[in-house]
């Protein structure tokens, strides 16, 4: 059957060429390439010169990169976080290239469908930010950045966001981001409710004092020297 396929390869194109595996001796199956050449392309039946390439490593570096590739769609698809590529374009652009199914849930709208479209374009208001050059620096340079404290409003989405960016090819940006909107509300409850407390503390009229369980005084209210 490999003849039959070489010959008319040969017969079609002047030569042939196709990748196959045979067995050695001791069992070992290698990767080959088979080239085919005729000794006189006019006359098939004057003879063809077959050389055989050893492709193996080769063949096993492809499936590595293949298995890699294909760890990192799995981590992307199914992160919590969501995660959005872009692609920095001639024009100094950032082209939305890919959306993990997360930031549909975090941002609440079909990010999928935005998929070629200008970062800028998705998110009117973010020229008031520094992500555009942030994003781009990590695409050319490879430099990461993050922030822990970063706020976004327009028309679709508002609130506070935890953000990374790091390059994944040249030229490529990826922006991995979760929503702790409610861990800054939170945040801001908790200072609010510790400045009443202060201010509860420091003008209260009886003595005010708290310990340790081990009897050691932590804290005692000023009311205690007007006595």
């Amino acid at each position: 059957i490999l003849g039959k396929i070489k010959y008319a390869d040969i017969s079609q194109r002047g030569k042939g060429s196709i990748e196959t595996q045979l067995v050695r001796k001791d069992g070992k199956i290698l990767d080959i390439l088979l080239n085919s050449v005729p000794l006189d392309p006019t006359d098939l039946t004057s003879g063809v010169t077959f050389t055989v390439l050893d492709i193996t490593g080769q063949k096993g570096t492809e499936k590595a990169l293949l298995d890699s590739e294909q760890r990192s769609r799995n981590l992307i698809k199914t992160s919590p976080m969501g995660i959005f590529i872009y692609q920095l374009n001639e024009a100094g652009d950032l082209i939305l290239m890919e959306a993990n199914p997360a930031t549909e849930n975090i941002l609440g709208f079909d990010t999928a469908s935005f998929i070629g479209q200008r970062h800028k374009d998705i998110f009117p208001n973010v020229s008031d930010t520094e992500l555009p050059e942030r994003f781009k620096n990590a695409a050319v340079s490879g430099e990461s950045w993050s922030t822990t404290d970063l706020y976004y409003n327009d028309e679709q989405i508002a609130g506070a966001y935890d953000i990374t960016a790091f390059q994944v090819a040249p030229g490529q940006v990826a922006v991995m981001f979760s929503d702790i909107t409610a861990r800054k509300q939170t945040e801001q409850k908790l200072r609010v409710s510790e400045e009443k407390h202060r201010t509860i503390f420091q003008n209260i009229q009886d003595v005010y004092f708290e310990m340790a369980p081990d009897t050691t005084i932590l804290e005692v209210s000023p009311s205690l020297s007007r006595i």
